[in-house]
C-alpha cells in the first residue's frame, strides 16, 4: 500500500504538478501532467508567463492549495483506486527540499518548474496491441480501416501523424529562464522518443545551451530501437531513467508488439546494450491486460534469470 505522509498532511497541497511540473504537447499545448484534461495555453502563440497566469492556471493553483482535487484532475484519484497516480509520482520523484517548501504554496507563488515532460509526437516503429493510432504511427493504417468500417470506433479522431518539426518554440518557452532555475528532469514520452529525431533535436537544444550537464533524463521507450546518435547525446547529460516496456516475452512478446518483426531476443540485445551506458538506469514497467495475464509469470523469471542476477 502507499504511504506518503506529506500527501495526507492537509497542511500541504494535494498535488505538486500546479508548481513544479509541465507538460508540453505537440501543437505546443502546456499542461501539468500529461493526464491533467485541459490546458493552460500554447507556448507556440502565448508566453509562459501569460500561459502560467491564466485563469485555468491559477485556479488549478487556488484548488489544489485548498486541498481540492478539480474535474480536470479527476484520473489520478481514479488512478489510486488500482495503483500508483501521476501525483503520488511527484510526490516521490521531486527533491525535499519542494515537498518540504509545498506547504508555503499559494495561489500567487511563482512556479519552480523541477520536471518538465514533451511529448511531441506520436511517431512510433510499432503497433501494439495495447495502444492506438493517437499514440502511435503504427497504428495509422488499423486506425483508418477501423473508422471506415465503423466510423465512431475513434470518433472525431484524427487519425495519423502529430508532432513537430520546428524547435523554435523552445526558446518562446525558456524566454523568462527564472521559471527554469532549478530544473532537474526533462522527460521524453511518444509515441516512441527513441525513434523520433525531434527528441533528438530537443535534447541537442538542451546541450547547446549548456543546461545538459544539470539534468536527469526520464525516458518512456519500447526499447526496440537503438541509436547510435543517442550514445553521443547521452553521455551529455547528469543521469538517464530509461523506462523499459516489457509486456511479455518470448513468441508472446511479438504478438503483444502488434506482430512486428523485432523479436524478444534483439529486445534482449539492446538491453544488454544500453547497460553498457555508465550514466543509464533501466527500470522495467509491465501493462498488465487479458493478453498477457497468464504469462505474467514468465516476465518475472526472465527478470529475476536476467537482470537480478547482474544487479547481486
Amino acid at each position: 500500500m502507499y504511504v506518503n505522509p506529506m500527501l495526507n498532511d492537509t497542511r500541504y497541497p494535494t498535488c505538486l504538478a500546479p508548481w513544479n511540473a509541465l507538460t508540453i504537447k505537440w501543437g505546443g499545448a502546456v499542461l501539468p501532467d500529461i493526464i491533467y484534461n485541459g490546458k493552460f495555453g500554447n507556448i507556440t502563440r502565448q508566453t509562459l508567463p501569460e500561459i502560467l497566469n491564466s485563469d485555468e492556471a491559477v485556479a488549478l493553483r487556488k484548488s489544489h492549495a485548498s486541498r481540492i482535487v478539480p474535474p480536470a484532475c479527476l484520473a489520478c484519484t481514479k488512478k489510486e483506486q488500482s495503483g500508483k497516480s501521476r501525483r503520488m509520482y511527484f510526490w516521490d520523484k521531486l527533491d525535499e527540499d519542494v515537498k518540504r517548501g509545498s506547504i508555503k504554496n499559494t495561489v500567487d507563488s511563482k512556479p519552480d518548474i523541477r520536471y518538465l515532460d514533451f511529448t511531441i509526437s506520436n511517431k512510433c516503429n510499432l503497433a501494439c496491441i495495447h495502444c492506438n493510432p493517437f499514440v502511435s504511427t503504427g497504428w495509422t493504417k488499423d486506425g483508418k480501416k477501423l473508422n471506415k468500417e465503423n466510423p465512431s470506433y475513434w470518433e472525431q479522431a484524427q487519425i495519423g501523424y502529430h508532432g513537430v518539426e520546428d524547435m523554435s518554440f523552445l526558446d518562446n518557452l525558456f524566454a523568462d529562464p527564472e521559471y527554469f532555475r532549478n530544473l532537474q528532469w526533462v522527460a521524453l514520452r511518444g509515441g516512441e522518443p527513441l525513434y523520433d529525431e525531434s527528441c533528438k533535436a530537443i535534447l541537442q537544444w538542451f546541450i547547446d545551451q549548456g543546461l545538459a550537464s544539470n539534468i536527469m533524463l526520464d525516458i518512456s521507450t519500447n526499447a526496440t530501437v537503438f541509436d547510435d546518435d543517442f550514445q553521443e547525446i547521452f553521455k551529455h547529460f547528469k543521469h538517464i531513467e530509461l523506462l523499459i516496456s516489457i509486456e511479455a516475452v518470448d513468441e508472446l512478446y511479438s504478438v503483444v508488439r502488434g506482430g512486428k518483426t523485432t523479436s524478444f531476443t534483439e529486445l534482449e540485445d539492446n538491453i544488454e546494450k544500453f547497460y553498457t551506458y555508465d550514466n543509464i538506469e533501466v527500470v522495467f514497467a509491465v501493462t498488465v491486460m487479458i493478453t498477457n495475464v497468464f504469462g505474467l509469470d514468465k516476465v518475472w523469471n526472465w527478470f529475476k534469470k536476467n537482470i537480478c542476477i547482474e544487479l547481486v
